[in-house]
């Protein structure tokens, strides 16, 4: 009884989310009409309730519906320039994962496997009955591969823009360190390096700025903790060749130029597991390519995810 009551408030919740107008000046990159929410996940044998916040931008009537799952240290916000460029061409539904932007931060470890749990619980959460396409950015992208795994009867296509097919000892060494450097002396002592290395041959021309202007400033607002148990999670990954060859959902893989985070090589190398997937490089984009050339991104995709359905 408790689950079912639970779940009906979740409908409640989804149905009072509340529609804005923005005005022109507050966000020139951000869609002008929105719905946003927050909603409870409800209590599995494996999870505690979840509080998420999500934005729903509303596509055409019978678009198709598309999840985003932004990068580490990100949060939906990230989504917004690409979001626009889309359109009303899909149903789109971003949110905050746990642990980042205005989500429930928590204090217990979690892993990849939950971040791909919680992807799917809220696709029921919010409605969407069926498949729907998901993408995801960086970490997103490592997270929606596991997605692909798990629940890949729920998936009409998958877009993993850079992502990477593993990390090795040395990467893993690396990221828990780095964790362990923010938990004791806080955000700002990665932020440079962080931005720098995601903005790779992009920060000194004023004219690729496409809504990312504040991200430096966005990254170091992440809660210490929060960041480090993201990145604690992140240095766990690991799919075996067999769980790659298993993902059978139309994939995409995209990579930026520039990005040497998790380089061109490493994605083409990650789509090479996946059967059938395709590999393309984004042209001047380096760590985001989604905000950092959005207009190309949305092209890319949306044809893709045409052809898919047709």
């Amino acid at each position: 009884m408790r689950g079912l009551v639970e779940v009906i408030l979740t409908r409640v919740q989804v149905r009072e989310r509340v529609s804005v107008g923005l005005p022109t000046n507050f966000n020139p990159h951000l869609p002008k009409a929105f719905s946003m929410s927050y909603i409870t996940l409800p209590a599995t044998d494996h999870r505690a309730p979840l509080c998420l916040y999500f934005e729903h931008f509303a596509g055409s009537r019978g678009a198709e519906p598309l999840i985003l799952l932004h990068e580490l240290g990100g949060s939906l916000e990230s989504w917004y320039p690409f979001i626009r460029s889309l359109g009303k061409r899909f149903d789109i539904f971003a949110f905050d994962q746990r642990c980042a932007g205005r989500s429930e931060h928590l204090t217990k470890a979690f892993t990849l496997w939950d971040l791909a749990d919680d992807a799917v619980a809220f696709a029921d959460a919010v409605g969407i009955e069926g498949k729907f396409a998901l993408m995801g950015m960086a970490m997103g992208a490592v997270t929606a591969a596991h997605v692909g795994v798990r629940y890949g009867a729920r998936l009409s296509a998958l877009v993993l823009c850079d992502g990477t097919p593993h990390i090795d000892a040395n990467s893993s060494s690396y990221i828990l360190n780095r964790a362990a450097k923010v938990r004791r002396e806080g955000m700002q002592v990665v932020a440079d390096t962080s931005y720098r290395n995601a903005f790779k041959g992009l920060l000194d021309n004023p004219a690729t700025d496409t809504g990312w202007g504040q991200y430096r400033e966005r990254f170091i607002c992440n809660p210490p903790i929060s960041y480090a148990m993201q990145s604690e999670a992140l240095a766990g990954f690991h799919l075996s060749e067999e769980e790659y060859a298993s993902i059978l959902v139309p994939t995409l893989v995209l990579t930026g130029e520039h990005d040497f985070i998790w380089t061109p090589a490493a994605g083409e190398m990650l789509a090479s597991k996946i059967p059938g997937a395709r590999f393309e490089t984004v042209l001047g984009a380096a760590h985001f390519p989604p905000l950092q050339f959005p207009e190309v991104v949305a092209s890319r995709v949306s044809q893709f995810l045409r052809m898919e359905n047709n």
